[in-house]
């Protein structure tokens, strides 16, 4: 009888892989999201495993558990999601969106993975704005796309991400209610004005918290784009993260 090699992350997800046979039962845990990776097709006769795709040459079965937390794969192969660059107007000044993620490192524009294949984009992106800032808005304009690799499980698999700008106008009572708001996912929603971007591209930080530096840039982008002025600015940006916008 052969087991599985197990590797488990800090979250406590577990992938287990490649095994001629496997007799699972006597230490399977329902309670945790559980992936099966094998190297040919077989037959699993415990609990609730099914085989959802493959990835790297390689069949993969999850239980239900997994399955819940890994998102749609497209026909094409990808894992489709959408990121909201939004501004908030208030008189004078200009705030953008961040969010803190609980169980992330950094700070990331609000977005996330479409809920099911048929989800567009769009309806992705106005969703995903509304759970993690309470914000609702339908008008929400695409401006660019990038690919990028999207970790599951230990495995890398492909990602395709459209990048939507919105703004509305607000006031002083809004705005607070914005940055107080939370939810079992989102730990912080951080306000980033117009005038500290430029500051914030040159350093490694906001506040306490890193930060997606593409994010930033897509912020930086739309911000110029709107006061109509040059895009002198992106020349002063290492050549190599110049590229990271993506933008066609």
């Amino acid at each position: 009888m052969y087991y599985p090699k197990k590797i488990e992350n800090k979250y406590g997800d577990i992938l287990y892989i490649n095994s001629s046979f496997v007799d699972y039962q006597d230490h399977y845990d329902s309670r945790k999201p559980i992936v099966l990776k094998f190297a040919y097709p077989i037959e699993l006769p415990f609990y609730d495993f099914e085989f959802s795709f493959v990835h790297d040459s390689h069949f993969i079965y999850l239980n239900q558990k997994s399955k819940k937390l890994i998102p749609p794969i497209s026909t094409n192969g990808y894992i489709e999601s959408s990121i909201i660059v939004f501004c908030l107007m208030d008189r004078n000044e200009k705030y953008y969106l961040m969010v803190k993620d609980k169980y992330k490192k950094f700070l990331t524009c609000p977005g996330g993975s479409k809920q099911s294949i048929q989800e567009s984009f769009l309806d992705c992106a106005i969703r995903e704005l509304y759970e993690e800032t309470s914000i609702r808005c339908n008008q929400l304009r695409e401006f660019g796309t990038f690919s990028h690799k999207h970790s599951m499980f230990s495995m890398n698999m492909n990602g395709l991400t459209k990048v939507y700008y919105g703004q509305m106008n607000v006031n002083k009572h809004q705005l607070q209610q914005i940055k107080n708001y939370t939810n079992e996912e989102i730990e912080k929603v951080i306000l980033v004005s117009s005038s500290q971007l430029d500051t914030i591209l040159k350093s490694k930080s906001i506040l306490e918290y890193k930060f997606y530096r593409h994010h930033v840039v897509y912020m930086k982008y739309m911000d110029m784009y709107y006061k109509k002025l040059n895009y002198d600015w992106i020349k002063d940006i290492e050549p190599e993260f110049r590229s990271e916008l993506f933008l066609y």
